[in-house]
């Protein structure tokens, strides 16, 4: 324990006042709760069920207040044993003397004075320790701008409830809470990082929160982490104003999101929509359609087996994301839109409720800022309100003909006998019209929206058009290639026959159903997150605006890493032109998570094969240089593996996995190394957790967005070619690991390392058993 630090002693009966303060509220929230419980129960048994008004109202509250509680005390649950983690001293310049602020993942006050005992990390005052040197500083809270002098930066280290140490920070001295957190391991630094946000990370979670952002961020600059901290923000000022269900994560796969998934509650952002695109665009259309996995195209493209056809799959990709084929479907819904023109009036016997021209003045004119199907939902509502006004009319009326008629009968015969039989007939039509009338029911304005209106489901639209020669021709403008039109009416016809759906299909499905029957307003949100956004296509982000119904999105990707390229953004350009058009833009350049030494070989990658792309700046911390180990049979793969994992596991480095370049390698992989029984391996897989103690084997593709504490590339039969694709997947795998990065493979050239310099990886030779 570090007692040196002269204020030890001071921060140490600090420390242990605030945790007593903090067990106090604990134990007197829980007997609240019980409170509110027992309160609930009584209003149940006080309840009545003919007048229950008040006692309905008293459950109400109580309810609210126990969900509240609950809320707050768990939030503080968690931070019990360490209810912060830095020191403030700042001194306003009104200010004779500084106020100390203790900042922590909640804020807390003394109930009876008010006192600040901490700070919420989120609070404007906070943002001073992220940004601030020692001396002047400013910040800006809801007052406007503040400016002082921070006279005071120290950092606690406290584990299990004990301070540890404590390090004051000032122009000289390095992050070491920083440094201490990089050194660890990767299985708990998405929860630990509101404590070691940097300066250019702190102002991406602190831009403008009423407008979209657009984040370039490289290889281990925080993206994820910083996306989860931009939310719990969002949530923090405008705790009033939005629900955390009214926000939403766009994540790249269940991977993705079981491995977010423990930072969530500790930043109070745990009810917030955790989904892929995929869920996303299923829920908004209400059915349960069968998606061909995103990454079977990427593997069949890795294969690289039909050059032709690879070619075309990528174009295909490319053109169902682009604004071009979103303009294809504006042409064709406008077509569609005129099959709602009607051209009978509503009639009912012969009444004339509305009429034809009336009807389409509310379909194209009045409601047309709608959705196609709730402007017939609006008419359907307006035929049948004037109907049940007009029925009584038209009784009447029909009451009032035949009064007309039974008087003209009356003057106009003398034989008693003859007008008798004529005004007995004349009332039975009467009272049969009455009674047809009376009888007629609101059945008969849903047979008329039958009659005149589409009802075909977006699914059969869109197979229509993907199907159709002359309607694709006339709906592209004869803009398509003969090849490419064969491709995309011959895939579209042996998809849809199996009933089954591209990935590409998600974004055109998801903009028919806007235009042409709306968004249900549970998947209407107010906020959404996407990380890997770079995978994503303009359409993807243009459907996905209209369907939100916002565009703050925050949105978090690294064009180095985009695999997936054929079908997603090649710049941010594209993005900020097109679409989200008053985004701001910031970009994250310095790597937090791997060594010097690692980086310094993956950005050689880039840089050799694709310049044009922006380069991480690691973070001073150094480690063992990457080193590549040549196998040449089976038996030299096992004892290979064995030596390195033991080696690795010696270095007290928790969390390991094996990246392979495809599925198919991982598949021959995992059976190859059941018989090494020293460790035991997990083939991972998207919709699996990863399990601790176990060794992943995993593709390259499912790894991006995940990291390690070390990370073997392996590769028995495949390799990584000089083409775009190969390169950025590549460059993803060696970016993985936080301290150490092995090779072991064929000839170093599987890996592309015969063009990288060599001094940046060292070559080890395999002992003899």
């Amino acid at each position: 324990m570090e007692r040196h630090h002269p204020d030890f002693n001071k921060e140490n009966q600090r420390l242990y006042e605030t945790k007593q303060y903090i067990k106090k509220i604990l134990e007197a929230g829980e007997g609240r709760q019980e409170s509110f419980k027992g309160n609930i129960k009584e209003a149940f048994e006080n309840l009545d069920y003919l007048d229950s008004s008040l006692s309905y109202i008293n459950i109400l509250v109580n309810a609210k207040f126990i969900e509240m509680t609950s809320s707050d005390l768990e939030h503080l649950k968690r931070v019990e044993n360490k209810p912060y983690f830095a020191r403030i001293d700042f001194k306003s310049e009104h200010s004779i003397d500084s106020d100390a602020f203790y900042i922590g993942k909640v804020s807390l006050f003394k109930k009876d004075t008010q006192e600040s005992l901490i700070v919420d990390w989120r609070s404007p005052i906070a943002s001073v320790y992220y940004d601030g040197r020692l001396g002047e500083v400013e910040y800006f809270s809801e007052d406007g701008k503040v400016t002082g002098e921070l006279t005071l930066k120290r950092q606690f280290t406290i584990e299990e409830g004990k301070l540890v140490d404590i390090r004051d920070i000032d122009i000289t001295t390095r992050d070491d809470l920083l440094q201490s957190s990089l050194s660890g391991s990767a299985d708990n630094r998405l929860t630990e990082i509101v404590s070691t946000i940097q300066a250019e990370q702190n102002e991406v979670i602190r831009a403008d929160l009423t407008k979209p952002i657009i984040v370039q961020g490289v290889a281990g600059s925080g993206k994820t982490t910083i996306a989860l901290h931009r939310i719990s923000m969002f949530i923090y000022t405008y705790s009033n104003k939005i629900d955390p269900e009214e926000m939403m994560i766009l994540a790249p796969n269940h991977l993705f999101i079981d491995y977010i998934s423990e930072a969530l509650p500790d930043l109070g952002v745990e009810q917030i929509k955790q989904t892929t695109y995929s869920e996303y665009v299923r829920n908004c259309i209400g059915k349960k359609i069968k998606v061909i996995h995103p990454d079977e195209k990427l593997l069949s493209l890795l294969e690289g087996k039909n050059e032709a056809s690879s070619e075309l799959i990528k174009w295909s990709s490319s053109y169902k994301g682009s604004l071009d084929f979103k303009e294809v479907l504006k042409r064709y819904v406008k077509d569609i839109q005129d099959e709602y023109k009607v051209t009978e009036n509503f009639k009912v016997e012969v009444f004339t409720i509305y009429k034809a021209k009336n009807l389409n003045r509310l379909f194209f004119k009045d409601y047309n800022y709608l959705p196609l199907n709730s402007r017939v939902k609006k008419i359907k509502s307006v035929l049948q309100s004037d109907f049940k006004k007009k029925k009584k009319e038209m009784i009447e009326l029909i009451e009032k003909k035949f009064e007309d008629r039974f008087d003209q009968l009356y003057y106009s015969m003398n034989n008693t006998e003859e007008r008798r039989k004529k005004v007995v007939h004349l009332n039975d039509q009467k009272e049969k019209k009455l009674e047809r009338i009376k009888q007629t029911k609101s059945k008969v304005v849903t047979d008329f929206i039958k009659e005149h209106y589409p009802s075909y489901k977006i699914f059969k639209y869109y197979q229509q058009l993907m199907t159709n020669r002359g309607l694709l021709q006339k709906y592209t403008a004869n803009e398509l290639t003969s090849d490419q039109m064969e491709y995309l009416l011959s895939t579209s016809e042996i998809y849809f026959a199996k009933n089954q759906y591209e990935y590409e299909d998600l974004a055109p499905l998801l903009y028919l159903q806007h235009l042409l029957y709306g968004i249900d307003k549970k998947w209407q949100m107010k906020k959404v997150v996407i990380d890997e956004a770079q995978d994503y296509s303009l359409f993807q982000f243009y459907a996905l605006q209209l369907s939100t119904g916002t565009d703050l999105f925050t949105i978090l990707g690294d064009l180095s890493q985009g695999i997936h390229s054929y079908r997603g953004l090649n710049n941010w350009e594209e993005l900020t032109s097109h679409v989200l058009t008053r985004s701001n833009y910031k970009t994250l350049k310095k790597s937090y998570r791997t060594t010097i030494e690692i980086m310094n070989l993956a950005n050689e990658l880039l840089g050799h094969f694709i310049p044009k792309l922006d380069s991480a700046e690691p973070v001073v911390r150094h480690g063992r240089f990457p080193a590549f180990q040549p196998i040449e049979t089976n038996r030299d793969v096992k004892r290979t593996v064995e030596v390195t994992l033991q080696d690795i596991q010696e270095q007290q480095l928790k969390t390991i996995a094996i990246i392979t370049k495809t599925v198919e390698e991982a598949k021959r992989l995992k059976k190859l190394l059941q018989q090494v029984n020293s460790f035991s391996f997990q083939w991972l897989k998207e919709n699996e957790a990863i399990e601790q103690g176990k060794v992943a084997i995993v593709p390259a593709y499912l790894a991006k967005g995940l990291e390690f504490d070390a990370v073997v590339l392996l590769n028995l039969e495949e390799s990584y070619t000089e083409t775009d694709m190969d390169i950025k997947l590549l460059y993803v795998a060696m970016t993985r690991p936080l301290h150490r990065l092995e090779f072991i493979g064929r000839t170093p050239n599987v890996f592309l390392l015969n063009h990288l310099n060599h001094t940046k990886y060292v070559i080890h030779h395999s002992k003899e058993e």
